[in-house]
């Protein structure tokens, strides 16, 4: 697993130069997907010669691998910040398919026995967001990179619902949860 790998890297290198890269040096490599001038190597079919790109300059599993960020919170700051980074819409949709699917792998999937399936989701996460922006803004200097809301999001959801068991003990008894959540309080708050 990677916090492992990181120990053992860790105590390995002692004395010697840091290797890792902070968050926003990460992220801007995958933003940024500065590319060399010369075509990727490899056949493709003709129908696919059109996506075919120059050879990137970073390899974004080990950008990933050098930042101190989990695979959720390495996707999550990637979508929160593509915007400033993207000017074709149809660009930004073959993206968004992309981390879609990705998010099935970093969310519901996890660690699948042996395998750690998060690895994979953010690997297509990173290289969606450099293989699809075909037609990158035009340098604007360095962009300013944002925390996503998401955080903020889920402390409010987690402290709106430990207020509402607070207040629906009685109820709880009675309902589940989720139920209680969804349904009984916000009909409750209707009819008061």
């Amino acid at each position: 697993s990677k916090s492992s790998n990181k120990v053992v890297t860790a105590q390995s290198t002692i004395g010697s130069n840091d290797k890792s890269l902070d968050m926003f040096h990460g992220l801007g490599k995958i933003l940024y997907a500065k590319r060399l001038p010369e075509p990727e190597e490899g056949w493709l079919p003709p129908h696919l010669e059109d996506k075919r790109r120059n050879k990137l300059e970073a390899n974004p599993e080990e950008v990933f691998d050098l930042t101190e960020l989990s695979e959720e919170a390495f996707a999550c700051f990637l979508h929160h910040n593509y915007t400033l980074f993207y000017s074709d819409i149809k660009h930004t949709s073959d993206m968004l398919d992309y981390i879609s699917f990705a998010d099935t792998m970093l969310m519901d999937w996890g660690t699948c026995g042996k395998m750690n399936v998060k690895e994979y989701g953010v690997s297509m996460v990173a290289r969606s967001v450099m293989f699809c922006n075909q037609a990158p803004l035009v340098n604007q200097g360095m962009r300013k990179l944002t925390k996503p809301d998401f955080y903020t999001v889920r402390r409010q959801i987690e402290a709106n619902n430990d207020r509402i068991e607070k207040a629906g003990l009685k109820l709880s008894r009675i309902f589940p949860k989720n139920e209680l959540i969804t349904v009984v309080l916000p009909s409750a708050c209707q009819l008061g």
